[in-house]
């Protein structure tokens, strides 16, 4: 099996229809990986005391991943009443286009347990990326202890998001 090919006429209708940019954005966030096998340190300096703080190539990688969270409001959208056929006559009806930002809009006011589930989503992950990024700060002095673990990071997590 040689999978899909990606013949000059699929570019062309990509382009022609207006998607080639879509497919583009999804391409680069779906990219980020971590590759097995290969580790490798990226020295970060910081800017106030010139320290140097070395960072995993897995762990930037893995964070890199949490882009792919920006697809869930598309899957919201293919699942909301407002995508069915009596949403789409009623979009007609008011002239208003059902689109995925529409969708996330009347369903973040009006589904409290959607807007809570995409509300844990950011707070855990979130917390997970600052872990990833303030764990060479730590490893260097142990004792400091301000975020060094999850619960703490999700601690500040949930300050920062509901503080704003």
């Amino acid at each position: 099996a040689k999978g899909a090919l990606f013949t000059e006429s699929f570019l062309h209708s990509l382009i022609r229809s207006g998607l080639w940019s879509w497919f583009v954005f999804d391409v680069c966030v779906l990219l980020p990986q971590p590759i097995p096998f290969i580790h490798f340190d990226i020295p970060v300096q910081n800017g106030l005391d010139k320290d140097v703080f070395l960072y995993d190539s897995d762990a930037i990688l893995t964070s890199l991943m949490f882009l792919r969270l920006l697809f869930l409001p598309r899957l919201v959208s293919a699942y909301s009443v407002l995508r069915s056929e009596i949403g789409h006559r009623a979009s007609r009806f008011f002239g208003r286009q059902v689109d995925t930002w529409m969708v996330m809009r009347v369903t973040l006011t009006r589904d409290l347990p959607t807007l809570l589930a995409l509300t844990a989503v950011l707070l855990i992950s979130g917390a997970y990326v600052l872990l990833t990024f303030e764990r060479p700060f730590y490893a260097q002095d142990p004792g400091k202890g301000e975020l060094d673990e999850f619960e703490d990071c999700l601690w500040a997590m949930i300050v920062v998001v509901t503080s704003v």
